[in-house]
């Protein structure tokens, strides 16, 4: 086996057929490892954190890769912490590694490689985290001091069948809205559902999608009124015009644009990354109409499976007739002075906080 350490852009673009090999390999069945959606966080990194791959090669073929990003925080009162975390962007729904035949025993051997050459590090944070995977194998190996948070969790839908079969198995409650919606569209005076599928018409949609939004009742941080993420979303939307499959729709109602969804696809699997509507509009149900027309498509389209970003929606549960599946962030912590320092005065602000509030609740 050789090792090699990827630290920039050009360099991890050379990697692109094996890094689609390994993938292919790996049976990783989500996009979030594919090449386009890896490369589309790394062109859009700010320019305090850079990047940082370990890979793995048995002769001329790729089969393993550790891909982090290297930062540094500064923290009070002037500690200054060496940070890696898994190569994840604002809108990675889940992340497992991508190593040959998901090999355990493949994944220590590089590890132990990894951590020996690498001279200074704090704190290790692997973000979106799902059970029973290589990460979580990991997690049970290292012996230093690591923690686990719950974060949340996600919704997919799994193509199986026909879009009949999927229609048939929705609860009774949500075909009696479907129909309904279908219904009051039919009353108004124009509808339609429009389908972006132009480079050159990426931007231009993606503003109208931005204006929706800011007529929406919800307010979420990952969404397009994020300007940070704006460079990143529509470069990333236009490559996957180019290479895959983006399905970008709206709906619109008497000649106003009221919501829109955008779904990457990429080798057959989908991503709902965001959607959005407005609310002046919310008689007709413009998000759960769009939400019917993606299943439809992806049925139609013989997609495997939708992963729901922030699936802990109630309709998108029923939607799914699956489970939410939890994820994770999962941190080591190095004993240098630095975390032992930082994670002392973490101790002790937490407990400054308790006894300020058992002394209000003694004075109550």
């Amino acid at each position: 086996m050789q090792f090699q350490v990827v630290n920039n852009l050009k360099e991890f673009e050379k990697l692109r057929s094996d890094w689609d090999t390994l993938v292919f390999n790996a049976d990783e069945e989500n996009i979030y490892v594919s090449y386009v959606w890896i490369h589309s966080i790394l062109s859009n990194l700010p320019q305090e954190q850079e990047i940082y791959f370990f890979c793995c090669w048995d002769n001329a073929n790729l089969i393993g890769v550790l891909p982090f990003i290297r930062y540094t925080v500064k923290t009070w009162p002037g500690v200054k912490l060496n940070c890696y975390r898994n190569c994840r962007g604002p809108y990675t729904a889940y992340f497992d590694l991508p190593i040959l035949n998901k090999s355990k025993d493949l994944l220590i051997t590089i590890w132990d490689s990894f951590i020996l050459g690498i001279e200074k590090w704090d704190i290790f944070e692997f973000g979106n985290v799902r059970e029973n995977t290589l990460i979580e194998h990991l997690h049970s190996y290292v012996s230093l001091h690591k923690e686990k948070v719950h974060i949340g969790s996600d919704i997919v839908y799994q193509m199986q069948g026909s879009w009949d079969d999927y229609y048939n198995k929705i609860p009774k409650n949500l075909k009696k809205n479907y129909k309904q919606i279908k219904n009051r569209l039919n009353k108004c005076e124009h509808y339609e559902v429009i389908t972006v599928n132009k480079v050159e018409d990426v931007e231009y949609y993606y503003k109208k999608a931005k204006e929706i939004e800011g007529k929406s009742w919800k307010g979420n941080e990952n969404s397009l009124r994020t300007e940070q993420h704006e460079d990143y979303l529509v470069d990333f939307m236009k490559s996957l015009l180019k290479e895959h499959t983006l399905i970008f729709l709206f709906l619109k109602i008497n000649h106003e644009y009221v919501s829109f969804c955008i779904c990457p696809v990429i080798n057959k699997f989908a991503a709902s990354m965001i959607k959005g509507y407005n609310q002046d509009f919310k008689y007709y149900s413009p998000g759960l109409f769009l939400s019917f027309i993606l299943i439809e498509s992806c049925h139609t389209d013989k997609i495997r499976n939708i992963n729901v970003y922030h699936g802990n929606h109630s309709i998108q549960k029923r939607l799914a007739i699956s489970e939410p599946k939890d994820k994770y962030i999962i941190r080591f912590f190095n004993r240098t002075p630095s975390v032992l320092y930082w994670k002392s005065i973490k101790y002790i602000k937490r407990k400054y906080k308790e006894l300020k509030t058992i002394q209000l609740r003694d004075i109550k």
